[in-house]
């Protein structure tokens, strides 16, 4: 197993036990090894957004409910980022009819209009659709 030199006990191979113990998880150049720092060796927040390497994080590497509202920077979401089932028109709101998300057409009057739709009447307004209508 290899090991670190022992001082005044390793004389004439203190060199070789050395190297033997930094190529355990060093490249013959000095760098680290591929692989070799895990997740348990990092500790949590220690890297930076400006850190990572463009396209290092996918969905699957996102653990469910990680990122919410207070981690999304404002305006960082356009509507071409938002996975829906059709485009959409002058006017729509985003709707969620069970399966996707989807643009819909409100109904109602002239004027401002404020619109909740929730498919669960046990659901808050802020869980379902907000329609605000500021066209007219």
């Amino acid at each position: 197993m290899a090991r670190l030199p022992n001082p005044g006990s390793d004389d004439n191979v203190w060199g070789d036990v050395l190297n033997d113990f930094l190529l355990q998880s060093h490249k013959t150049g000095g760098g680290l090894k591929d692989d070799i720092v895990g997740a348990t060796q990092i500790q949590d927040n220690s890297i930076s957004a400006g850190k990572l390497q463009t396209d290092a994080v996918t969905t699957i590497k996102i653990q469910n409910d990680a990122v919410t509202t207070a981690k999304i920077v404002d305006d960082a979401v356009t509507t071409a980022k938002i996975a829906t089932t059709n485009n959409p028109g002058n006017g729509n709101y985003l709707s969620y009819n069970g399966s996707a998300m989807t643009w819909a057409t409100p109904s109602g009057g002239a004027g401002p209009q404020i619109f909740v739709q929730s498919t669960d009447p046990g659901v808050s307004a802020q869980d379902g659709d907000i329609w605000i209508d500021t066209s007219a």
